[in-house]
């Protein structure tokens, strides 16, 4: 009697199957640390690990960094694609900070996570999930700002927050300003 071979799991290729890259779309990505982080090593929000992410994501020609948010073993990043390729500039992103993260016994996840936003598709839904993800996660205090979150002026002027450094409390009830697609440029 032969047993059946046990179903496998479409994989990291399947989710790579549709996906689709469009210059000048606004996109979502996350790119993770291979996990778990070494013991007592503040990851990613480190501050010489945090400015070096800083310098590589707003200089990348391959995007125009719209809003980032830094936590300790993740990125959070929404851009609009100038290039051909998201995968193509996400391997650009992680080779450039690789050699920085290997000086911290850190090293990238394989692969990455990127959700296209369509032009009905609300920005503010993706602006407070990441901005408030540090508190949410625990490692920040409301009103308190957290110093891996970035965004660009028109983002700023978007969100409608008397300061850019934390969330008003509006954006915990869930209001906020943003509608579709203002920050256009």
């Amino acid at each position: 009697m032969t047993m059946p071979e046990p179903s496998r799991k479409p994989g990291y290729g399947a989710l790579r199957k549709g996906r689709v890259s469009i210059a000048g779309t606004h996109y979502f990505l996350t790119v993770t640390l291979q996990r778990p982080l070494p013991r007592g090593n503040q990851g990613l929000s480190g501050a010489q690990i945090r400015n070096a992410i800083n310098d590589h994501a707003m200089v990348l020609e391959t995007w125009k960094l719209r809003a980032m948010v830094i936590m300790p073993d993740h990125i959070h990043l929404l851009v609009g694609l100038e290039a051909k390729s998201v995968s193509d500039s996400v391997r650009i992103f992680k080779g450039r900070l690789s050699p920085k993260l290997r000086k911290h016994n850190l090293k990238w996840q394989s692969g990455f996570y990127d959700h296209r936003l369509r032009p009905k598709d609300k920005l503010s839904g993706v602006v407070r999930y990441m901005w408030l993800n540090p508190y949410r996660a625990g490692i920040c205090n409301e009103g308190e700002a957290w110093p891996g979150w970035w965004c660009d002026e028109a983002v700023t002027e978007w969100i409608g927050a008397d300061t850019k450094d934390y969330p008003p409390p509006e954006w915990w009830r869930g209001e906020n300003r943003g509608t579709s697609h203002s920050p256009n440029d």
